[in-house]
């Protein structure tokens, strides 16, 4: 109203005076007010809408946009509050034109709106503007405009399913554009061998995919994207699909084992990023490989003509490379190195182990064999077969004895078979008395207990057999701590022998624990109904067999099997409920990785009870003039006492020794409590002079056995040997 009747704009300050008039005058003007009041003006033009976040705020069937709410001056003046807020959506198409538009009113405390629903990929314009008490919506333009597209990432996609070209129901992808290559420069893989095929689902037409990404989980355990697999291609079939080569994961960033699953993950994206990860498969295809190699082939040439009959042992499961063989590979050649001719393969089909080479000829010839299964041709056998006069084979180059464990002896193939194959190898060990012998019945000659490995160093081929080290000493008459010396040499299919490879001397024998020195005893922890039963660890390398103790085993008596293990010195022996046992005999041995060793000898009766208090109030004194005898006594123990034990320092050896001998009777010491003997025995037998204060210690028995020994303090010493200088 005053911006209407008067010509202030917006926002300028009001400054209002009054005078009071009658029906005969008018008064003077009031003071000017002080106030700061003004012009209520229209908000001002907002600034463009906005999202707080794309990822959380755009998706396919939603937008939410928010705006800066107009405050003081910009929302008409102080004190003015914006009304409403409308907003202005207008959908264009790819060309900019318009589609439709929307208005929308909402309160003037609210900062954002939700557009819904919508379709995926729609684009929208977006504008707003406010409205106070002053101005309608109409009396203020509308902000600049934002625009933003419907949508959000692809869904997450299934789980990819990975097959066998030629399996049931696995089909390559449509040939158009199919990319099928991977060889990674691999020899030996088949022209026409099968594709490995991952497909999976196309997503929903409202992600609006344009990418896919496949992944797959390497040697290493990383999913890496694998470079053969056309994605591209694969985003515009109904049924994605990926054909690659089998042998592109076991080279490159694969490095994948014979056997594992071919896992894939799948990612989709589209204009607005990537999804996430699909679930990988748990089960499918996994990786097979060309057969290992095979060992060569066994030959000889027939006596009669000039024939070479050959044979050799089938390939089985999993040098087969998880795939069954369609053919070997037999072939020929004069020099072993170049001119193969083939017998058996491509052009002559066959998963025989047999072949007979007719009209071979006489001069020498060699021979190799490999195994083809559908993803191609594996390595061929080495060293070749070679036909010619029969030689001995050249001397192993190493032999190696281990001695932690068991005894493994391990060596090389020889380097030439002599001109057949290696059909067994001998080993001898050493014995006690310098001579070389047959093991038994381990390490024989062209048995099963000679093994093929391979030399985790080089590589190479390797064979080995393994003797329980107790046959050192029981076989081989071998000591403790002796060198273990072997040897060995191949012996080829002509029945030629080659010269014996010694080991070195570095592997020793190693034996069960010897004999526990001494048999267990009593501990001071027996009662009633416990015995506590020690003993002494072993320790001396020879004494343990050279290895750690592992635990002692406890027996009763001479039980065969113990009673407890442990790996401490002592063992806790409850009396069984209701027994009417007064004692028991313990063994005890000692087990390492190579066994247990002998019990110890049987200990003592061990009985239940406990052993006397130790005895208190000792005292000595002499009992006539002269000093030539003395006594000593001590408190009743009140105890069953069987008997009291006596011992005296020895002045010369400094060590206390029996002296029961010249105590007097037993007996009296029992009923007495003390004991009367002559001094002069001290002279005779303990190295003292006149005058040597008497030293001594007591202790008590009982029927279960005897108490701590028990000296007497300095004041109660009183006794001496005689009262002259020198006797």
């Amino acid at each position: 109203m005053i911006r209407d009747n008067t010509e202030l704009a917006a926002q300028s300050p009001i400054v209002v005076k009054i005078r009071a008039k009658n029906v005969n005058c008018t008064g003077p003007w009031s003071n000017e007010n002080a106030g700061a009041a003004k012009i209520a003006s229209c908000p001002v033009v907002m600034a463009a809408p906005f999202v707080t976040d794309a990822a959380r705020d755009i998706r396919k069937d939603s937008i939410t946009i928010g705006w800066t709410p107009l405050t003081g001056v910009d929302a008409g003046g102080v004190g003015v509050a914006i009304v409403n807020y409308e907003i202005q959506a207008t959908q264009v198409d790819s060309q900019g034109a318009t589609v439709q538009t929307d208005t929308t009113s909402v309160d003037g405390d609210v900062s954002s709106w939700t557009h819904e629903p919508l379709d995926n990929a729609e684009t929208w314009k977006y504008e707003v503007r406010a409205e106070n008490a002053v101005c309608g919506t109409a009396s203020t333009a509308y902000s600049p405009s934002a625009t933003f597209v419907s949508g959000e990432p692809p869904a997450k996609p299934t789980t990819p399913t990975v097959c066998i070209q030629d399996d049931v129901s696995c089909t390559l992808p449509p040939a158009a554009n199919a990319r099928l290559r991977g060889t990674s420069g691999a020899s030996n893989i088949a022209d026409n061998a099968p594709k490995v095929v991952i497909a999976w689902d196309n997503g929903s037409s409202d992600d609006n995919i344009t990418e896919f990404s496949v992944k797959i989980l390497n040697g290493d355990g990383e999913f890496v994207n694998h470079p053969d697999c056309d994605v591209a291609y694969a985003a515009t079939l109904a049924e994605p699909k990926c054909a690659l080569s089998m042998n592109s994961f076991w080279v490159g960033d694969f490095q994948m084992d014979q056997g594992t699953y071919i896992t894939a993950t799948i990612s989709a994206k589209n204009e607005k990023g990537w999804s996430e990860s699909s679930r990988w498969n748990t089960q499918g295809a996994v990786v097979e490989k060309v057969p290992s190699m095979m060992n060569p082939p066994e030959g000889v040439r027939e006596e009669n003509n000039s024939d070479v009959s050959l044979t050799w042992n089938g390939m089985v499961s999993p040098r087969d490379g998880g795939s069954a063989v369609t053919t070997y590979v037999l072939e020929h050649s004069a020099t072993g190195t170049d001119g193969w001719t083939e017998l058996v393969g491509a052009s002559n089909v066959s998963t025989a182990t047999a072949y007979t080479h007719s009209s071979a000829g006489t001069e020498k010839l060699h021979y190799r064999l490999a195994a083809t299964n559908r993803w191609g041709t594996g390595p061929y056998s080495r060293p070749n077969l070679e036909i010619e006069v029969a030689q001995a084979p050249d001397q192993i180059s190493s032999v190696t004895v281990n001695d932690a464990g068991m005894v493994r002896i391990t060596w090389f193939d020889p380097q030439n078979g002599g001109g057949s194959v290696i059909e067994k190898y001998q080993v001898q060990v050493k014995n006690g008395n310098g001579d070389w012998v047959t093991p038994l019945d381990t390490c024989r000659e062209g048995t099963n207990d000679i093994k093929d490995s391979t030399d985790a160093a080089s590589g190479e081929p390797i064979h080995l057999c393994r003797i329980d080290m107790d046959k050192m000493v029981d076989e081989f008459s071998l000591a403790y701590d002796a060198n273990i010396d072997a040897r060995v040499r191949a012996v080829n299919a002509a029945g030629l022998s080659g010269n014996w490879q010694y080991s070195d001397d570095g592997a020793k024998v190693k034996t069960k624990p010897q004999q526990m020195p001494v048999a267990p005893e009593r501990g001071s922890s027996t009662d009633q109904d416990t015995l506590h039963v020690t003993w002494e660890t072993i320790s001396s390398a020879q004494a343990t067999g050279g290895s750690e103790i592992i635990y002692y085993s406890v027996y009763l008596n001479d039980d065969v099997n113990s009673i407890y293990q442990t790996s401490g010195t002592s063992f806790l022996y409850e009396k069984p409920s209701g027994s009417s046992e007064t004692s028991q005999q313990f063994r005890v041995a000692a087990t390492n990785i190579y066994g247990t060793g002998t019990k110890s000898d049987l200990s003592l009766a061990i009985e239940f009870g406990s052993v006397p208090a130790k005895i208190s109030g000792l005292v000595s004194a002499n009992v006539d003039t002269e000093n030539t005898k003395a006594t000593i006594i001590w408190a009743n123990p009140n105890e069953d006492i069987t008997q009291y034990n006596f011992e005296v320092l020895n002045k010369n050896t400094n060590q206390y020794e029996d002296a029961n001998d010249i105590m007097g009777d037993p007996a009296d010491a029992a009923i007495d409590f003390g004991v009367e003997f002559n001094c002069q025995n001290l002279v005779d037998d303990f190295g003292y002079q006149a005058g040597d204060t008497i030293v001594f210690r007591v202790n008590a028995s009982n029927s279960v056995g005897d108490s701590e020994w028990s000296y007497p303090d300095s004041g109660s010493l009183g006794a001496t040997s005689f009262s002259m200088l020198i006797l």
